[in-house]
């Protein structure tokens, strides 16, 4: 599994310095003397010959010289580093400026590196011994690099440079568009684009044959008319069709499994996601004509009005094969503008190449050279409906093979239900609100069990004719899966290698919105709402105490809150994984409602598998894993599916994706390096998914940093069912106590006092938990809220704070925690006024701000 650049992890030395790139390897225009100052000679910090490369002539306007380096492969060149001639004190030269020249096979050319504002020139040196490190705004690909010193006055000049960048792992050759727009002052051109610019095609240029941009490794801001960087972007105004078609073309056939889209969404200014997204696969024939496959991959992406940050949205592709790939995206209706700044695949090369006769002669063909004809990009050459199968008496034979199958399949089904029911053993049963079935079923019977009503999704994808790769088959509208396609690194599933330690914390966190279409459709079964109380397995009563204190179940599933119904969570088609696709790895330790295992899904990634227990039953198992798929975000902890046990087949498992580093707590104990700024990182994310929480409606009830996990890439992962590194709930024993002989084990130390005294629970008393666990994360861990008291002292300042309406305890400011936060944030999710604590929405935003806060009041 491959994915395009990431610009941070794209910056190790190319091997001047080291020794890595050989003196064959190096070259020049000329050289003063080809021994003392000839190329094999610009090593940067090293002393060879006279101690630089230095060009015959002198640098002036109009001269061009130049020093190059052939890379051994086409790598991806994200910096550089210049030097003059210190000879040990006796140089003098140095180059005060110079240009980058690159070459790679598939340009067929030389190009020029210009910067986002569109500079050649890059400033270098001002004396002969300190190096000068010029970082790019966006990598280049190249096979050849050059440097070329400029100078507007005749000097002599001296150089050692060393480039920094990485090895190019993708077959991408090219992609071709129609040019960004600019309007006012707004310039969203692909300003460093390196191809052909046709300049002829009305109402813009027409870009092809070269990379820019979108595939630089450079993630762009969020505010775009603030920091306009890294955005390529297409007005409405200046694309009438309101669509933006791109075409990739790429050296070997591939195997893709997703499509990821850096998009913008800062709608105050007129930005949103695009509304659908449309993707075709091709080849190339002999005669370099495209043929694309009339199965495509089409997806309605839903509009977000909540947030307006930039997000990643990955397209799940099932295994599809072609050498093109054409993106089209429509611009949404109610936006001005659709900005991409970065676009990555996750593919793999094809061992096998195709031959013209294996292709269907019914494919709409359409010639690619576009010097011929440049306004011959297709328009919409076929539709999801897959109808481009030419009819024919064998074509005629087989559909009505099909349609007397089904009707025999209808007829023999509905017999069976007439038997079923004359003697009064359905294989399911559903009531108003509910459903249940026997205790005891079989795998298939539990599939019939998790159909969801009548509406088909809006992901439509349709068959692929690489079955080997992929099989998917349809089970009412679930999904079952007898292989899992691969994620990315920096996609939502954590992927441990051998080594499940800790890693080092040098990679920056990325999000990843996956784009699943319309997945969630009505269902026959949903979580009661009452006016009074909260329900869902989290936030409710089993037990009805005479006593002031409620009882309320300790970590289980997050609860929906009462009375929500526009940004609720809707009910969730379960993906149903075989069995076999599990492979055990260990065991983890107990879960809320079972056993945790780790285990490899079908030998690709790391998940947790809770096998749940006999007591629970199926129609818990049910609304449960209903109410965790509803939930998606980078930040919440992913529920993958379920599967039935082989030995056992009436018993569930539960997939999530397996945090590699455990909890927040036991991370930042093992941690002592970790700065504030990591701290307050975390703490960003931690508001990110609790906001996102609070806009579905849905209240955690639990939350403290042993319910936080940490990814690889340290991304925190939100949530309450204790799949940490080890899952030893044993752990955390002393975090909970019983108020009563009623209640069951709770949080009392970080529970707000409304839920402690009067058992309300809502987005606030979430806060309040929010403030405790940054108060936990900010001493690192190194102890637990109020740990001068016992239990029964903090149920009694708790309770005194419901009659005295003040906060009888004071927890002092965190020994890693900024004065500005503790006061500006800790202390208001402390308010006894419940309507004066923040909301997460605006706990984020300050979070956010306050890396700049800090940095201007410096």
């Amino acid at each position: 599994m491959r994915c395009t650049l990431w610009l941070e992890e794209c910056r190790g030395a190319i091997g001047m310095e080291s020794g890595r790139i050989e003196d064959w390897q190096l070259s020049a225009s000329s050289s003063f003397d080809e021994q003392s100052t000839g190329p094999a000679n610009a090593r940067i910090r090293h002393e060879k010959g006279s101690g630089a490369w230095c060009p015959a002539s002198q640098i002036n306007g109009s001269s061009h010289e130049w020093i190059q380096v052939e890379l051994a492969t086409e790598s991806l060149i994200s910096a550089v580093e210049t030097q003059g001639r210190w000879d040990r004190g006796r140089g003098m030269e140095y180059p005060t400026a110079y240009m980058i020249e690159y070459w790679r096979e598939s340009l067929g050319r030389w190009a020029r590196y210009k910067d986002s504002k569109g500079n050649e020139i890059l400033q270098a040196n001002v004396d002969t011994q300190s190096a000068v490190f010029h970082l790019f705004d966006g990598a280049i690909l190249a096979k050849i690099v050059r440097l070329i010193p400029v100078s507007e006055v005749t000097r002599t000049v001296c150089l050692r440079f060393e480039l920094y960048g990485c090895t190019s792992k993708e077959s991408l050759l090219s992609y071709s568009l129609k040019d960004g727009s600019h309007v006012d002052d707004l310039d969203f051109r692909d300003t460093s684009y390196d191809g052909t610019i046709d300049l002829s095609l009305e109402g813009g240029s027409m870009l092809f044959g070269g990379l820019g941009k979108l595939t630089d490794g450079f993630i762009a801001a969020d505010n775009f008319e603030e920091n306009p960087k890294g955005w390529v972007g297409w007005h409405r105004r200046k694309n009438p069709e309101a669509r933006v078609t791109i075409n990739f073309i790429f050296g070997g056939y591939q195997n893709f499994s997703a499509l990821l889209l850096h998009t913008n969404n800062f709608h105050k200014h007129g930005a949103a996601l695009f509304r659908k997204v449309r993707i075709s696969f091709g080849t190339v024939l002999h005669d370099k004509s495209v043929i694309f496959s009339p199965r495509v991959v089409q997806i309605v992406y839903p509009a977000d009005w909540n947030f307006d940050t930039a997000r990643w949205v990955r397209i799940p592709i099932p295994h599809r094969i072609g050498r093109r790939l054409k993106v089209e995206l429509d611009i949404a209706e109610e936006a001005d503008w659709l900005l991409i700044s970065e676009v990555k695949f996750e593919s793999d090369n094809v061992s096998f190449q195709f031959e013209d006769k294996n292709l269907n002669s019914n494919f709409e063909t359409i010639f690619a050279n576009h010097s011929n004809d440049k306004n011959s990009l297709p328009k919409d050459p076929f539709t999801v409906e897959d109808n481009e199968v030419q009819s024919s008496p064998a074509n005629c034979l087989i559909i009505g093979l099909l349609i007397s199958a089904s009707l025999i399949s209808l007829l023999l089904l509905a017999v069976l239900y007439c038997i079923l029911v004359s003697k009064r053993t359905p294989m399911y049963k559903v009531k108003s609100n509910d459903v249940s079935h026997e205790s005891a079923y079989s795998k298939a019977t539990l599939q019939m069990i998790l159909t969801s009503a009548d509406k088909r999704p809006k992901l439509k994808v349709l068959p692929s004719t690489t079955a080997k790769f992929h099989t998917l088959k349809r089970l009412g509208d679930i999904q079952t899966f007898s292989a899992c396609s691969d994620s990315s690194s920096n996609g939502e599933y954590a992927e441990p290698g051998e080594n499940l330690s800790t890693p080092l914390l040098d990679g920056p966190c990325q999000s990843v919105h996956y784009a699943t279409g319309n997945i969630v459709a009505d269902s026959i079964h949903y979580f009661s709402r009452s006016p009074t109380a909260l329900t869902g397995s989290m936030c409710s009563s089993s037990t009805s105490p005479s006593s002031r204190y409620r009882a309320t179940p300790s970590a289980s599933a997050f609860g929906w809150a009462s009375g929500i119904t526009d940004n609720g969570p809707k009910p969730y088609d379960i993906v149903n994984f075989d069995y076999s696709t599990l492979h055990y790895v260990k065991n983890l330790g107990n879960g809320k409602f079972g056993t945790m295992h780790l285990c490899r899904l079908d030998e690709h990634r790391m998940v947790a598998v809770e096998e749940l227990d006999e007591n629970v039953t199926s129609e818990l198992g049910v609304e449960w894993f209903r109410s965790l798929g509803t939930l998606k975000h980078q930040n919440i902890l992913h529920f993958i599916g379920a599967s039935a046990s082989k030995s056992q087949p009436q018993t569930l498992c539960c997939i999530h994706e397996f945090a590699v580093n455990g909890d927040l707590r036991q991370f930042l104990r093992n941690q002592s390096q970790i700065g504030s700024e990591v701290l307050v990182s975390f703490a960003t994310q931690i508001a990110a998914g609790m906001a996102y929480l609070e806009s579905r409606g849905v209240l955690h009830c639990d939350l403290a940093t042993r319910n936080c996990l940490v990814g690889h890439d340290s991304t925190i992962k939100i949530t309450n069912f204790g799949l940490t590194k080890s899952c030893r709930r044993q752990w955390y024993a002393n975090d909970y106590c019983h108020v009563n002989e009623h209640s069951q084990m709770l949080p009392v130390r970080w529970m707000a006092w409304e839920s402690l005294v009067h058992n309300r629970w809502t987005n606030k008393s979430d806060v309040w938990m929010f403030g405790m666990t940054l108060w936990e994360m900010f001493n690192k861990c190194s102890c637990i809220p109020f740990p001068q008291m016992i239990d029964s002292e903090v149920i009694e300042v708790l309770q005194m704070m419901s009659e005295t309406r003040t906060f009888g305890a004071t927890l002092s400011v965190p020994e890693h925690c900024p004065g500005k936060l503790y006061r500006e944030l800790l202390l208001p999710c402390w308010r006894y006024e419940e309507d004066n604590r923040l909301n997460f929405l605006e706990i984020h935003r300050y979070l956010q701000k306050l890396p700049l806060m800090q940095s201007s009041s410096r």
